[in-house]
């Protein structure tokens, strides 16, 4: 996942110098849901 959001990261900060444009808003999305859903599992593991 944090290849992606770099990549995500690297694609909209270069839009229209290096790169075409950045990713669609719902990958925004998906990408910072999975990645709160992930802290809040490790947060609340009850094992």
């Amino acid at each position: 996942m944090f290849c992606f959001l770099a990549v995500a990261l690297f694609n909209t900060f270069n839009a229209g110098t290096i790169v075409d444009g950045g990713p669609p808003p719902p990958f925004w999305i998906v990408l910072i849901v999975n990645h709160l859903l992930c802290i809040y599992g490790l947060v609340n593991n009850k094992n």
